[in-house]
């Protein structure tokens, strides 16, 4: 399921587990993508997404993968570079996708979300949110829906311990500016049931960074 083209119409929580190599696959084609070396490659849109591990899906697979990779698949399409942790090659600290969002050398201008119940238990996507709504660059960030339902505040990113001064400042950063964003498509849509919308997704990158809009339907 992880090689050749992502559809939206066949991704979801519902579908088929994921394989080992189903995640390799998928990990390949995105690390593909980059241009030149890693160090040195700084794309203007990021995607940050939670694997979101099912029953039955191998160690590091989830749907989550799979958004991703659809999202980028799509962007490139429309020759605009990107980077997630799909595209972090084995023996690579993973932390490489703050330095691409939110150091010196960045470059990044926009900051796909990928929402899902699974979002709101990770750690390191809350640390990427919150890196790119306090980055003196300006990033725009777009959350896109695709599952629900999500959690209460109260159930978010529960890891987060009191005595840690430095995640509490993120969560409590994160959950008012992130928190009061629209994501497309308004909710309870999801992306899943309305894969047009990712049309709309495509349309507002290629706006901010002032490229020619999409020539063409994703058709999915």
């Amino acid at each position: 399921m992880g090689g050749g083209a992502t559809t939206l119409r066949t991704i979801g929580p519902d579908a088929p587990a994921l394989t080992l190599e189903d995640g390799e696959v998928a990990r390949a084609a995105m690390q593909a993508l980059v241009k030149g070396e890693l160090n040195a490659y700084y794309p203007e849109v990021l995607i940050s997404y939670a694997t979101g591990r099912r029953e039955g899906d191998a160690p590091g697979c989830g749907p989550g993968m799979l958004y991703c990779k659809r999202i980028c698949e799509l962007l490139e399409a429309n020759n605009i570079d990107t980077f997630s942790g799909l595209h972090v090659p084995a023996g690579t600290d993973w932390k490489v996708f703050l330095l691409k969002l939110n150091s010196r050398f960045a470059n990044c201008k926009v900051l796909i979300v990928v929402v899902s119940p699974a979002l709101y238990e990770s750690i390191p996507c809350l640390n990427e949110i919150f890196d790119a709504l306090t980055s003196k660059k300006g990033v725009k960030i777009i959350p896109v829906l695709f599952e629900n339902p999500l959690p209460r505040s109260d159930d978010q990113w529960t890891k987060v311990q009191a005595d840690d001064l430095k995640a509490v400042e993120m969560l409590t950063r994160v959950q008012k500016d992130f928190g009061s964003l629209n994501c497309i498509p308004s909710p309870p849509g999801t992306v899943l049931e309305q894969p047009a919308v990712v049309d709309r997704v495509i349309a507002m990158v290629c706006e901010h960074l002032g490229k020619p809009p999409p020539s063409a339907p994703s058709s999915e």
